[in-house]
């Protein structure tokens, strides 16, 4: 999948997601029971902002950081580490790097320090798998 589709698709589903919170927050303001009386100051015997309402939007922000967390790994070009060249995953979870906006992967904390030294270098390989197709 070419990196423009990656980065629609990940645009398409946070657009999707917000529209959801957008519209689970005033479903929940315009329940049968609210919209039967007015809010000119008078007595409220409830709040608007209740548990189930708080408890959507919960489950509203884990859903998009799970959707931010599929995106970023989804986008990342390679299987295997650019250090050892094992696969990644296959020592545990992989280790994550960024330098300047550029993720990088590792499978081990062990291969991390060799990143760290010269960053460019993997930067290069993160980029070039990044282009091909």
């Amino acid at each position: 999948m070419a990196q423009s589709m990656k980065k629609q698709l990940f645009k398409n589903l946070s657009t999707s997601l917000l529209i959801m919170a957008s519209a689970l927050w005033l479903a929940g303001c315009g329940s049968s029971e609210q919209a039967t009386h007015s809010h000119d100051g008078e007595a409220h015997d409830h709040d608007h902002a209740d548990a189930t309402t708080t408890e959507v939007m919960g489950a509203v922000a884990d859903a998009t950081a799970a959707v931010a967390q599929v995106a970023t790994e989804t986008a990342y070009p390679l299987k295997t580490c650019v250090v050892s060249g094992e696969e990644l995953g296959s020592m545990g979870e992989a280790v994550s790097y960024e330098h300047e906006g550029t993720l990088i992967k590792v499978c081990c904390d062990h291969c991390l320090p060799d990143v760290k030294k010269d960053p460019a270098k993997f930067v290069a390989m993160v980029k070039q798998a990044t282009a091909q197709p």
